[in-house]
């Protein structure tokens, strides 16, 4: 899963990077709001966590321009104070929900799963396709009742595959998941992630289309 990360505080950025990848998250960070919004045009992101120190700050313009250029992301606010005032015009400009520093990361990474439920119309922890679940809090597949590990990348990918059912999701779209700016995209590794999920969830799980991509199957 692809993450945007907008904060300016580099040793908070630094922190949240560790947890958000160490969470499946494959995560771009950037320090300016105007940075974010380009950011934002110009890659599908699963969701965005926003930086916003008061009502009328750029980070705040930012968030919203967020909003208006991605309609569908999921986007999470992360309030300098707990003035009010901030979290409800954030709201209002298009977060679906705020944080208040100083905050457990543990309470960050459960907003996050929660505002990408709702942006996806999955109310429940576990996205369900056919007899495959995935529990998003447990990071782990669910099938025949019993729960299957998973790694990293073979979350994220799957992850990436059940938020479009129906659909081919190309090579790049996966890359993207799997991949921040500053990691090197390893040509194989889509296709090798995919065999090691088929290894787990049966080999006809996920369905390979000549020249277009991947698609689960079943649903």
């Amino acid at each position: 899963m692809r993450l945007l990360l907008l904060e300016a505080e580099a040793r908070l950025g630094a922190e949240l990077i560790v947890a958000l990848r160490a969470a499946c998250f494959a995560v771009d960070w950037v320090k300016a709001p105007c940075a974010g919004v380009t950011a934002c045009a110009a890659q599908d992101y699963a969701v965005a966590v926003v930086a916003v120190e008061s009502t009328h700050c750029a980070g705040m313009a930012a968030l919203g321009r967020m909003r208006q250029l991605c309609p569908s992301i999921a986007l999470l606010g992360m309030a300098a104070s707990a003035d009010a005032d901030i979290r409800i015009r954030g709201l209002d400009a298009g977060a679906d929900d705020f944080l208040v520093k100083p905050f457990d990361v543990r309470e960050l990474l459960a907003r996050i799963r929660a505002v990408m439920r709702g942006n996806s119309g999955h109310c429940l922890p576990v996205i369900q396709h056919g007899e495959i679940g995935l529990d998003t809090i447990r990071l782990c597949a669910v099938a025949g009742g019993e729960q299957i590990a998973l790694t990293r990348r073979e979350y994220s990918v799957l992850h990436t595959l059940m938020r479009y059912p129906g659909a081919v999701v190309p090579r790049s779209q996966l890359e993207e998941s799997l991949y921040g700016w500053d990691e090197e995209i390893e040509s194989n590794m889509v296709d090798v992630t995919i065999h090691k999920i088929r290894r787990k969830l049966g080999s006809d799980a996920i369905r390979n289309v000549r020249g277009a991509g991947w698609t689960m199957t079943g649903g």
